[in-house]
């Protein structure tokens, strides 16, 4: 059974999804786990409630298996070669920018997602990418 924050919230800090975000971090709990070991989920929002408000999240999942780690899936994949054993960095669009490594033997996957809602259009994930792919080297680290 998938615990619900569990290691992967150890991999990723409140403190560290709060400065990506620009705006206070909130945990939540994951609606489906999708297979992961272990979930955990970074939110915040820019301007709750309003037709401009930007809806940041970050998803940690952590696989208890290298069967997870998706390289073939996403052909424009960027290959990183200082995190874990191996490692992806995609921008999947519709927002979403995720770093995904195996490192012993375990797929960690961290994707990133910016949702403007009637607002800001240069609310993008992709453009921190070099924040994400940071925060997956820090993960990869603590395990």
């Amino acid at each position: 059974m998938p615990v619900a924050n569990g290691v992967a919230c150890t991999l990723v800090s409140r403190v560290e999804a709060t400065a990506l975000f620009g705006h206070p971090a909130t945990r939540s709990v994951p609606a489906d786990p999708g297979g992961a070991a272990s979930v955990c989920l970074w939110k915040a929002d820019a301007a709750p409630g309003t037709v401009g408000d930007v809806a940041y999240l970050l998803q940690v999942h952590v696989y208890a298996d290298a069967l997870h780690y998706s390289e073939k899936v996403y052909p424009n994949a960027r290959l990183l070669s200082d995190i874990g054993d191996r490692a992806i960095a995609v921008d999947e669009g519709m927002g979403i920018y995720a770093v995904q490594f195996v490192k012993g033997g375990r797929t960690v996957t961290i994707a990133y997602s910016v949702n403007a809602i009637g607002g800001d259009t240069h609310a993008k994930a992709a453009t921190q990418s070099n924040e994400v792919i940071a925060l997956a080297r820090t993960a990869a680290g603590r395990m």
